[in-house]
């Protein structure tokens, strides 16, 4: 004995109407459990905050520049540099990723004089191996200005059309 297909009953009616709303809801069901379970790839490794704040004016200098990432880095493509007010580096070169913290990545600071000073830093994040850079400004002992601050983020201090894409 074969069987029929089943069909859906016309919309118009009571049962019709209960498979419609049932199908629907698996749907959205099923698309929010697979976004949900979906990885993003899009994301990069963003900065989520930095020690000593962005733009922010210290009255003592800082013995470190740290920043938190919203993804792991890798370690050998990650790299943190502070810049004085004439462009000049003037960290230790000693940028590390936290091994136990992987979203966290600094650099140690010799006894800085009174100023403005660039943070530029640049990753590459072992999520979707994108390279993303930034900078920011803090300062000792100075006001800063709003010029000085859309001047700097206007500029890529790192980046540069020589500069190899995973350099």
């Amino acid at each position: 004995m074969m069987k029929r297909p089943t069909r859906m009953a016309p919309c118009g009616t009571r049962r019709g109407r209960r498979q419609l709303a049932v199908m629907v809801v698996i749907f959205f069901a099923t698309a929010a459990f697979m976004l949900g379970r979906a990885p993003a790839v899009w994301a990069h490794a963003d900065l989520v905050r930095s020690e000593p704040p962005a733009n922010s004016v210290l009255s003592q200098p800082p013995e470190r520049v740290t920043i938190w990432f919203t993804e792991p880095l890798e370690p050998q493509f990650a790299d943190i540099q502070v810049l004085d007010a004439g462009g000049q580096r003037v960290d230790n070169g000693d940028t590390a990723v936290d091994p136990q913290d992987r979203t966290r990545l600094s650099v140690s600071l010799p006894p800085l004089a009174e100023g403005i000073y660039t943070v530029a830093w640049r990753n590459v994040s072992t999520v979707d191996g994108h390279k993303v850079r930034g900078n920011f400004l803090f300062s000792i002992g100075q006001p800063l200005e709003a010029s000085a601050i859309t001047a700097d983020t206007d500029r890529s201090l790192l980046q540069s059309p020589l500069e190899p894409v995973l350099g």
